[in-house]
C-alpha cells in the first residue's frame, strides 16, 4: 500500500499527496590494475572494476545481490586498456562500460490494448473507472565503449597489453 493513494488504486490521482522515505542502497565494489614496466616506469595497462548492488544487514555486512533475475540486481563491469610505445608514452585507450539492472515498476495493465478498467475503450481515465495497475520487472542493459588515440595493433606497446589475455 503507498501511503497517501487515498483510494489504493495505484495511481497518483488529482489532490492525492504520497509520502516517500529515502533508503540506503548498498553495494559492493571490486577493482584490479594490472601494469607494465617500460624503460623502469610502472604504467597502468589496464583496470577492471566491478559494482554490484548489495544488502545490509543490521550488522554492517555487505551482501551481493547476485542473481541476475533478482528485483534491486545491478552490475556495473568497466574495464580500460591502455597502450604505450616503447618510449613508455600513452598511444591509445579504450574503456566499456556495461550496466545491467533489474528493477520493479507499476505500469498500468493492458488488455487486448486498452486499459483494464477502462470500460468505454476511450484511453481516457473517466471518474467512473477504476483502472488497473500491476507490478512487472523491468530489466535493462547500457553499454558505453569509448576509444582515444590508436589502441590498434600500430599504436605501440599492443604486446604488452596482450600478456594480460586482453586484446584492445
Amino acid at each position: 500500500m503507498i501511503v497517501g493513494d487515498t483510494i489504493a488504486n495505484d495511481l497518483l490521482d488529482e489532490g492525492e499527496q504520497w509520502a516517500h522515505t529515502w533508503v540506503d542502497q548498498a553495494s559492493v565494489s571490486e577493482s584490479t590494475n594490472h601494469y607494465v614496466v617500460i624503460q623502469g616506469q610502472a604504467l597502468l595497462a589496464g583496470s577492471e572494476t566491478k559494482s554490484w548492488s548489495a544488502e545490509l544487514s543490521d550488522a554492517g555486512v555487505f551482501t551481493k545481490v547476485e542473481a541476475a533475475g533478482d528485483i534491486g540486481y545491478s552490475l556495473t563491469s568497466t574495464a580500460v586498456l591502455n597502450t604505450y610505445n616503447d618510449e613508455g608514452l600513452l598511444t591509445g585507450a579504450m574503456g566499456r562500460t556495461e550496466i545491467h539492472s533489474v528493477e520493479r515498476v507499476k505500469t498500468l495493465k493492458w488488455v487486448d490494448g486498452y486499459v483494464d478498467g477502462d470500460t468505454d475503450k476511450d484511453k481516457v481515465k473517466d471518474a467512473d473507472e477504476d483502472w488497473k495497475s500491476e507490478w512487472v520487472d523491468q530489466a535493462n542493459l547500457t553499454e558505453v565503449v569509448n576509444t582515444y588515440g590508436d589502441p590498434g595493433p600500430s599504436g605501440g606497446g599492443q604486446e604488452r597489453v596482450r600478456h594480460l589475455g586482453r586484446e584492445v
